[in-house]
C-alpha cells in the first residue's frame, strides 16, 4: 500500500514543476535466505578431513516501510521529464518460522581411508546435525533506486516513454547497475490504454512486456505481463502484475 503527496512550485521558467513524496507500507509473504554457508574438505590418499556449516532462515510473514522522493517538469505540450529516488530507507521485519542449522564435521584426526570398511569407525568420526529453531525476527532491506523518466506525446492518443534507472545494490529485485527501457501507449478509447515495451539490463538481460487496463478520472486499473529472455513458451521467466490507483 502506498500514499503520496505532491506540491506545485510557482515559477516563471518551466510551464509546470512539481515535487512529491510517497510512503510505502510493505506486506511480505515469503523470505528465504542462506545466512551462513562455509566449510572445507581436504582429501589425500589416506585421510579425509573437513567441516560444513549452513544456516537457512525461512519466514512467511513480514512488514516494513519506505519512501520515495521525486520531481516532475512539464516542459511543453508534448514533453515532460521526471527524476525520482525510490525505496529510500526501505526495510522489512520478518517473523522467523524456521531457523535451520546444518553441520557436518570430521574430527581433527580425520577419517583414515584404510578403515572406511569399519562402520563403527565411521559413526565415531562422521558427525552430522540438523537443528531447527522457530521464533525470532530478522531484517531485510530494499536497495535505493535512482530513476530518470521522459514522456513524449507523439499524437493525441499515442505516447512514447523512456526510463533509465540505477540500482545501488544487488537484491532479489535485480543486480546493481544501469537498466534502460522504452515503451509506448496507445489509447483507442480515452478510458482504454494499451501498452507495450522493451527493457535492457539488470538480471533478466532483456524483457518484453505488454499491458492494458481501465483509466478514469479518479480510478485506474492496470494489468500487465512481461517475459524475460524470450516470448511465451520460450521465456526463461514470466511476471504478472495488477495494480489499482485512486486519485482525489
Amino acid at each position: 500500500m502506498s500514499l503520496g503527496f505532491s506540491y506545485e512550485f510557482e515559477q516563471e521558467w518551466i510551464p509546470k514543476l512539481l515535487a512529491g513524496v510517497g510512503f510505502h507500507f510493505y506486506q511480505g509473504t515469503n523470505y528465504e535466505s542462506i545466512k551462513t554457508a562455509e566449510g572445507n574438505l581436504h582429501v589425500t590418499d589416506s585421510l579425509i578431513t573437513g567441516y560444513t556449516v549452513v544456516q537457512r532462515v525461512n519466514s512467511t510473514r513480514g512488514d516494513g516501510v519506505g519512501f520515495d522522493l521525486g520531481g516532475l517538469a512539464v516542459l511543453n505540450d508534448r514533453w515532460m521529464a521526471g527524476l525520482a529516488v525510490r525505496q529510500i530507507g526501505s526495510r522489512m521485519s520478518w517473523d522467523v518460522d524456521e531457523n535451520e542449522l546444518l553441520t557436518w564435521e570430521a574430527d581433527s584426526a580425520g577419517i583414515i581411508i584404510d578403515s572406511l570398511d569399519d562402520d563403527n569407525y565411521l559413526k565415531r568420526l562422521y558427525n552430522s546435525t540438523d537443528q531447527s529453531f522457530p521464533g525470532g525476527t530478522i531484517e531485510s532491506t530494499l536497495p535505493t533506486i535512482i530513476e530518470l523518466d521522459a514522456r513524449f506525446e507523439a499524437e493525441k492518443r499515442l505516447s512514447l516513454m523512456g526510463t533509465m534507472l540505477y540500482r545501488t545494490e544487488t537484491s532479489a529485485q535485480g543486480r546493481s547497475g544501469v537498466e534502460g527501457a522504452l515503451a509506448g501507449e496507445l489509447r483507442p478509447l480515452n478510458w482504454l490504454p494499451v501498452q507495450a515495451g522493451l527493457s535492457l539490463g539488470g538480471s533478466p538481460g532483456w524483457q518484453v512486456g505488454a499491458g492494458t487496463g481501465l483509466r478514469f478520472r479518479h480510478y485506474e486499473l492496470s494489468l500487465g505481463a512481461s517475459w524475460s529472455r524470450g516470448l511465451f513458451d520460450e521465456a526463461r521467466g514470466v511476471s504478472l502484475g495488477l495494480s489499482q490507483q485512486i486519485r482525489f
